[in-house]
C-alpha cells in the first residue's frame, strides 16, 4: 500500500489571517525521500528531515481545515514556512541510505534501509527531484506563507 501527501499552500491576508491558495497544489506528487525530507514520513533514506511533524496550526483558513476535518485518518500532519524552505542549505551532504532489492520475480521494492556509511552520499539538492524546487519558487512568487500537510496510506 502507497502513501501519498496532501498539501495545501496558504499566505497570509492583510488582517494577518491565513487564506488558502487554490490555484497552486505544492509538491503534490508521490516521491518517499521528499515525504522523508519534510517530515521523516517513509524515510527508508534515513535522512534528517527539515523539520518532525508539527501537527497541524491553530490558524488554519477555513478550507483547510475543512480538509483536515473531512479526512481525519491523515497521519504525520505539519506546516512548514516557505521561508524555512527558502533558506535551508540544500547543498549540504547527507547519505541515502534507501536501497532497492528485488523480492521475487519481476518486484521491486524501495523499503530497505542500508547501514550508516553503506549509503550514497550526496546534496540534499541532488537528493530532492527538480519538481521540488520548481514548486518551491512557485510558492516564492506567488507569496506563499506556508504549506499545511498531511499523509494518507
Amino acid at each position: 500500500m502507497g502513501c501519498d501527501i496532501h498539501m495545501y499552500a496558504e499566505k497570509k491576508n492583510g488582517e494577518g489571517v491565513y487564506e488558502y491558495i487554490k490555484s497552486v497544489k505544492p509538491f503534490n506528487y508521490r516521491c518517499y525521500g521528499m515525504f522523508a525530507f519534510l517530515a521523516g514520513v517513509r524515510n527508508y533514506s534515513a535522512i534528517k528531515p527539515i523539520a518532525e511533524p508539527r501537527g497541524l496550526p491553530n490558524d488554519l483558513s477555513k478550507e483547510v481545515k475543512e480538509a483536515f476535518k473531512e479526512n481525519d485518518d491523515y497521519h504525520s500532519c505539519s506546516w512548514l514556512s516557505v521561508k524555512e524552505l527558502s533558506e535551508f542549505d540544500y547543498d549540504q551532504l547527507m547519505e541515502d541510505r534507501r536501497e532497492h532489492k528485488q523480492i521475487a520475480p519481476n518486484i521491486f521494492t524501495g523499503a530497505y534501509t542500508v547501514e550508516p556509511g553503506k549509503g550514497r552520499e550526496m546534496s540534499y539538492r541532488e537528493f530532492l527531484s527538480e519538481s521540488f524546487f520548481e514548486d518551491l519558487e512557485i510558492l516564492e512568487l506567488i507569496g506563499a506563507d506556508r504549506i499545511v500537510f498531511g499523509f494518507d496510506n
